[in-house]
């Protein structure tokens, strides 16, 4: 399973260096180094424990590494593109810092990891989905269009159930449940 997660993220690096090639965008340059970073966590990715295998499961977690990849970039803005490039840009490292955080912690279906409690999930208990969410809000608001919000929509949703499936197992160990009794939030610190 780990191989491939690690091609997939390989795929999601070649998809986001061939966009910046074509766009020149650097934010497809975080987007690149940071699924090959994700790519080489994978091939050295702890033991896990009670993977969480049902087929729903399955689908939530590869629509939820899918969907951002269905996004395209259109020459319509809602908000001013240095607001948006920045809130891009936060999402990302917000994402990155959870990335390297997780270190081999990190895997592609919900199982018992070891638990990472420092750095930024010291904060919020998914800081790597909310650097997402944040990523694709921001990017939607710069490159607007149906079909981008709709995504985004889809992406909220995808994203609030594999947390929930996540965190059925994830609750199975003692260790995450002081966890979440010491870092209540989820997504936003104060709020959800």
């Amino acid at each position: 399973m780990n191989k491939l997660a690690s091609i997939l993220f390989l795929f999601f690096g070649i998809h986001y260096g061939i966009k910046f090639y074509q766009f020149g965008d650097l934010i497809f340059v975080l987007k690149t180094l940071m699924a090959f970073l994700v790519s080489l966590y994978f091939l050295k990715q702890v033991r896990e424990e009670n993977i969480d295998l049902r087929p729903v499961t399955v689908l939530i977690c590869v629509m939820h590494f899918l969907i951002p990849l269905a996004f395209f970039k259109t020459h319509i803005a809602s908000v001013n593109l240095g607001y948006g490039t920045a809130g891009i840009l936060i999402g990302l490292i917000i994402s990155g810092l959870a990335v390297i955080d997780l270190n081999t912690s990190i895997g592609l279906l919900p199982a018992l990891r070891e638990v990472r409690t420092g750095g930024v999930y010291r904060f919020i208990r998914h800081p790597m989905y909310a650097g997402y969410l944040i990523t694709l809000t921001f990017f939607t608001s710069i490159s607007i269009s149906l079909w981008n919000l709709s995504l985004l929509l889809m992406f909220y949703i995808v994203t609030i159930v594999r947390i929930r499936n996540e965190e059925k197992v994830l609750i199975r160990s003692s260790e995450y449940k002081r966890y979440t009794s010491k870092v209540r939030y989820k997504f936003i610190p104060g709020v959800i």
